[in-house]
């Protein structure tokens, strides 16, 4: 169950469900992983909507974040 404030989201590349606090920012888990430029674009031009945590911090770990197409169907 979610706080009315916030939205139950499924991360488009791993197909978890996440809680999204984009309504209070400084609240949300994404603002714990601090993303690269190269990896920020790569986000917006592959995916539409928010990313779990634990991939964005998966994406922003990885040495060339082009190879995440091969990780994932």
């Amino acid at each position: 169950m979610t706080d009315q404030k916030h939205e139950a989201k499924t991360c488009p590349r791993c197909a978890r469900e996440f809680v999204c606090k984009a309504n209070r920012i400084h609240q949300c888990g994404c603002m714990e992983v601090r993303l690269s430029r190269e990896t920020v674009d790569h986000i917006r031009q592959t995916y539409d909507g928010c990313l779990c945590v634990a991939c964005l911090a998966l994406l922003e770990s990885s040495t060339d974040v082009r190879l995440d197409a091969l990780r994932w169907p």
